[in-house]
C-alpha cells in the first residue's frame, strides 16, 4: 500500500510539493445529493458516510454512488419528514437512526428497509438530538422531555428537561470515554446522568449563554464547552472552585459575538487539535501546555471568508467532515507520511520541450521508471538526483544486466 500511494503521488507536475499536512477536500460525490442543505453527517463503521438533509432526507455515500432514502412520488411515505434533525449508527443491531421533524425511523443496513420507530410517545414528533451509546441504549430528545430507550422494542423512560424550573430543550448529549453521559441546554445548563438514581443532576453554571457541545480532551483531565455566545470554556469537573471549574479563554474576549457562537466541537487525532464550528466558519485551536487555546492559522487550506457550518465530526479514519451550505459539505484531512519531498524534474522538459507526463510508472529497488509520452522511457534515482533517458538499446542491455532473460518485451 505504501508504495502504491507513493506512486499515485509522484510526478504528475514539473513541481510536486507535500509540505502541507492538513488538507481540504470537497466531497466528492456533492453532485449527486440536492440543492438541500446538509444538517448532519455521520460516518459509519462500515465505511459509508450518510447524509442528513433540510428537506431532501438521507443519502448513503459510498464514495462513487449516493443512493436517496426520502418520500418523494415513487415512496411518499417512508419519512414522515423529509427534514432531518439528526442521524445515528447502532452498531450491535446493524441500524441507522434517523431523527426527522416528524418522528423517528430506523433503517435496517441488512436490507435497507426503512420503518417508524413503534414508541407513540414520539410518533410525529420533532427531534432535537439522537444519540446512541456504548451500551445500546438510545436517547432521543423531543420538545422539553428526554427519552431513553433500552431497544428500539422497549417502553421509553421519560426525563422531564429542566433548568431553575422551567422546562428547556436538550442541545445535546454526550457520552465520555469513561461512559458518563453528560447533558446540555439550550439557554439552560449542563447536567451529569448519576446512573445509580437514574436521573440528572445540575451542576452549577455561571453563564448567561447556554451550553452548546462538550468533549473531553484526549491528554488531561479536562473537558471543553462550547457556548451560544461566550466561546469555549475549559470545564474540571473535579474543582469545587468555580472560578477554577469553569475556565473562560482569552481568546475569545476580543472576537466577534459570531465566533463565540459555537454549533460543534470534536478533537482530532493526529495533532490533537480542537476543530470547532461557529457561526461564521471553521476554526481549529491548539492546546498550550497550560491548558489554554490559541488559534491555528488556517489561510492555507480552508478556503478564504465566512462559512455557513453546521457540525463536524470524526470518521473511523481521524478524517473530519463538515456539514454545511456553503461551502457544501467538505473534509479535512491529515497527511500522514512525513517522508514526502519536492521533486524538480526540469531536465525532462529541457530534452524534449513539454512538461512531465508519465504513462506507466514502475517503482523497483529504490528507483522510478516511466513512461513519457513523446520520448520513451526515463529512470528517476531519487537518493542521487539523477534523472536519465534510456534508448532501445540502453534497456535490452538493462534487462540482460538485471537477469531478465525470459520474456517478451515490446520496445
Amino acid at each position: 500500500m505504501n508504495r502504491l500511494i507513493l506512486i499515485i503521488y509522484f510526478l504528475f507536475y514539473l513541481h510536486l510539493s507535500f509540505a502541507q499536512k492538513i488538507v481540504y477536500t470537497e466531497v466528492s460525490t456533492r453532485n449527486q445529493l440536492p440543492a438541500a442543505e446538509i444538517t448532519c453527517i455521520l460516518p459509519d463503521s462500515e465505511g459509508f458516510v450518510w447524509y442528513g438533509t433540510n428537506g431532501g432526507g438521507v443519502f448513503r455515500d459510498d464514495g462513487y454512488t449516493v443512493i436517496p432514502f426520502r418520500s418523494d412520488f415513487n415512496n411518499p411515505e417512508l419519512l414522515g419528514s423529509n427534514d432531518i434533525t439528526d442521524i445515528a449508527e447502532d452498531k450491535i443491531n446493524n441500524r441507522i437512526w434517523i431523527g426527522t421533524k416528524r418522528g423517528v425511523y430506523v433503517l435496517d443496513k441488512s436490507d435497507y428497509h426503512v420503518y417508524p420507530l413503534n414508541c407513540k410517545e414520539l410518533k410525529s414528533k420533532s427531534v432535537n438530538s439522537l444519540n446512541i451509546f456504548s451500551d445500546g441504549s438510545i436517547w432521543i430528545s423531543s420538545n422539553e422531555k428526554l427519552y431513553r430507550l433500552k431497544n428500539e422494542n422497549s417502553i421509553p423512560v421519560i426525563y422531564p428537561v429542566i433548568w431553575d424550573g422551567y422546562p428547556k430543550s436538550v442541545y445535546d448529549l454526550y457520552e465520555d470515554p469513561d461512559q458518563q453521559i453528560w447533558m446540555l441546554q439550550w439557554k439552560g445548563g449542563i447536567l451529569k446522568y448519576d446512573s445509580d438514581e437514574d436521573n440528572f443532576i445540575p451542576l452549577e453554571w455561571p453563564f448567561v449563554e447556554g451550553p452548546t457541545c462538550i468533549i473531553k480532551d484526549v491528554a488531561s483531565s479536562n473537558y471543553w464547552i462550547g457556548t451560544w455566545g461566550n466561546g469555549i470554556i475549559r470545564f474540571n469537573p473535579t474543582e469545587k472552585d468555580v472560578d477554577k471549574m469553569y475556565v473562560t479563554q482569552d481568546l475569545f474576549l476580543n472576537s466577534g459575538i459570531d465566533r463565540k457562537m459555537i454549533n460543534s466541537i470534536v478533537q482530532d487525532s493526529f495533532k490533537n487539535y480542537l476543530w470547532v464550528t461557529a457561526m461564521d466558519d471553521l476554526y481549529a485551536y491548539e492546546i498550550t501546555e497550560t491548558g489554554t487555546l490559541i488559534a491555528v492559522n488556517t489561510e492555507d487550506f480552508l478556503p478564504p471568508g465566512e462559512k455557513i457550518v453546521h457540525n463536524v465530526t470524526v470518521d473511523y479514519s481521524g478524517n473530519l467532515w463538515v456539514s454545511g451550505d456553503y461551502p457544501n459539505a467538505f473534509i479535512i484531512s491529515f497527511q500522514q507520511n512525513e517522508s514526502f519531498k519536492k521533486i524538480n524534474l526540469p531536465q525532462v522538459k529541457n530534452n524534449i520541450g513539454i512538461p512531465v507526463s508519465p504513462v506507466k510508472m514502475l517503482f523497483e529497488n529504490g528507483n522510478f521508471w516511466f513512461w513519457q509520452k513523446r520520448s520513451g522511457l526515463w529512470v528517476c534515482q531519487p537518493e542521487s538526483g539523477i534523472f536519465d533517458t534510456y534508448s532501445k538499446n540502453d534497456i535490452l542491455a538493462y534487462l540482460q544486466k538485471s537477469n531478465h532473460r525470459n520474456g517478451v518485451y515490446t520496445i
